[in-house]
């Protein structure tokens, strides 16, 4: 009887141990298994906020709301692959996305990497000639209202260096292109998150 209550115990203990092993492991690779399950299937929304309102008519004024994309990103040649994209968009300038926090990654990870290869001020980051936000010479920009405004929401100088790892920072400044690109302000800072752990 003594032996079996003994065996029993640690046939419990083992099963136990494997299951916190188990939960640690998937707990230091938590958020690989978003990115994985975002790649794989973009629809789905695992583990994201899955607002989508490309058939919502509260922002039919606001085309990048409506693609949710709030970077108003266009479409490249060849298309540029992005997680979440819609294969084939009904707009055929700017990328149309599953999910709004998808294309709220693309947004802050084009940021970045602009930030990264030197576009590292708000002035730079809008109104570089070549590779800016929203260069004066292309499509009748206000480039140096929407520069003055993404400076004075991210709380800096147009001239201060922008740090691509200052997380809060780089959300302060996508939550103002969204705004000066729609009008609105849409993006919730659990998206933001969301969007983070998809770079």
């Amino acid at each position: 009887m003594m032996s079996g209550t003994l065996f029993s115990l640690k046939a419990m203990t083992k099963a136990h141990i494997y299951i916190i092993v188990f939960l640690f492991v998937l707990f230091l690779i938590g958020y690989k298994w978003t990115k994985i399950a975002a790649w794989l299937l973009p629809k789905s929304g695992y583990g994201l906020v899955s607002r989508d309102f490309r058939a919502s008519d509260a922002f039919a004024n606001h085309r990048g709301i409506r693609n949710n994309n709030p970077g108003n990103l266009k479409q490249s040649n060849p298309r540029q692959g992005w997680i979440g994209a819609v294969r084939n968009p009904s707009d055929a300038t700017f990328e149309q996305f599953e999910l709004y926090v998808y294309g709220v990654r693309a947004m802050v990870k084009l940021i970045r990497n602009k930030v990264q290869n030197g576009l590292n001020t708000p002035e730079k980051l809008i109104g570089d000639p070549q590779q800016g936000w929203a260069p004066a010479q292309v499509d009748n920009n206000s480039t140096e209202a929407y520069i003055d405004f993404v400076a004075d929401e991210a709380g800096m100088q147009p001239d201060s260096l922008i740090d691509a790892s200052d997380k809060q920072l780089l959300w302060r400044i996508s939550s103002a292109v969204e705004q000066f690109e729609n009008g609105v302000k849409v993006m919730t800072y659990q998206e933001f998150e969301n969007a983070w752990r998809l770079l």
